[in-house]
């Protein structure tokens, strides 16, 4: 006789596919003579990219350039205002898209804060560009500004050192000669 002893499973015990589990039959689904046709999307050559980044400041300085000289005017009673500007852009770049009002008016923002131009205020309108424009230039303001917001940044994420004055030392209380009961 041997150690081992066979054992044997009953064929309704043995392990099945599908986790241990039997699968319901299925049902086929009927033959279908013919697939539909799929309409496919045309092809766009530049799909999921984005559009060229255009140069806005760039495009105002040459219209407002043009203005400054002289070589455009605008019709009587309109002065250069961010939506006067904004089609003058949007001539100059012939691409028919139109300009935002609201980036010109933020661009000419811009450069009012970094000395660049003079804006008039109702209307907001250009002026002029400054003495400081007309002799270092757009770029020069710009990274001279720049580097003032870095300095004054930095100035105040730089603790300052606070001195404390050590406290007043009371005197004692005058001595009596009252003993308190």
């Amino acid at each position: 006789m041997s150690d081992t002893a066979e054992i044997t499973i009953p064929e309704s015990d043995q392990p099945v596919e599908n986790g241990g589990h039997e699968a319901p039959a299925v049902a086929e689904a009927p033959a279908v003579a013919e697939t539909p046709a799929v309409a496919e999307a045309p092809a766009v050559a530049d799909a999921g990219t984005r559009a060229p980044a255009s140069d806005l400041e760039g495009d105002l300085r040459r219209i407002l350039d043009q203005f400054v000289s002289g070589s455009l005017t605008f019709p009587e009673g309109h002065a250069p205002t961010p939506h006067t500007l904004a089609t003058e852009i949007a001539k100059l770049r012939a691409n028919g898209k139109p300009v935002s009002s609201g980036a010109v008016s933020a661009a000419l923002a811009r450069w009012v804060e970094i000395g660049f131009c003079t804006v008039s205020l109702k209307p907001t309108a250009f002026v002029d560009y400054t003495d400081a424009a007309r002799s270092e230039g757009l770029a020069a303001l710009k990274s001279a500004h720049r580097a003032a917001k870095s300095t004054a940044k930095k100035a105040i994420a730089e603790p300052t050192p606070v001195v404390v004055a050590p406290a007043p030392i009371e005197a004692p209380a005058p001595a009596t000669d009252e003993v308190p009961f």
